[in-house]
Order: C-alpha cells, then structure tokens, then sequence
C-alpha cells in the first residue's frame, strides 16, 4: 500500500461513520444485471467518487487564500496516487474480519 493509499485508509478506519458509509457503498449488489466481480469495480468507483466528492466540499469551504489553495491543490493531487482498489477490499474485509471475532 502507498503512502496515500495508508494515510486515506488510516482515517478512514478511524472514522466509524465514514467506515460504515463505504461499507455500505461496497455492499451494494446489482443482481441480476452485474455479476459480483463487475458489482465490486462499480462499486470501487462509487467509493472513489464518495471520497473524492467529500474532500471537494471541504475544498470549496475553505477560505481563498494562497496557503489553503496550495494545499487543496496538493492534497487533490495526491489523491491520484491513492489505489482506490486497495482502499475498496480493505472496506469489503472489516465486516469479514469483525465476524471472525
């Protein structure tokens, strides 16, 4: 996992609320029309989509100034190296691990 994708998944995991907002999202099931393997990357793009539009909104509250500019360019920018496939089946195991305990 890279940097990105760790520190996305650090607060993800952190966040019980977000946590069960994108377990929701991977969840989602679209029989009879997706099998389960298209069903997932659906659902990755969805959970890519979620995320994104969140760090979007906190953008566009922040106030104009050049340092709050530089850093929402910078953290949008990051959020490109984030593999949104990794962040997914990390989201699909925890109710799969919290059933084993």
């Amino acid at each position: 996992m890279n940097t990105y994708t760790e520190a996305i998944w650090e607060v993800i995991s952190d966040t019980p609320e977000l946590l069960a907002e994108l377990t929701t999202i991977m969840g989602k099931q679209y029989q009879p029309f997706l099998g389960e393997a298209q069903a997932y990357r659906v659902n990755t793009h969805k959970l890519q989509a979620y995320v994104l539009e969140k760090l979007n909104e906190w953008f566009e509250w922040l106030p104009d100034t050049p340092v709050n500019l530089i850093g929402g360019a910078l953290a949008l920018e990051a959020l490109q190296a984030v593999d949104w496939s990794d962040i997914a089946l990390q989201v699909r195991l925890v109710p799969l691990i919290a059933e084993e305990r």
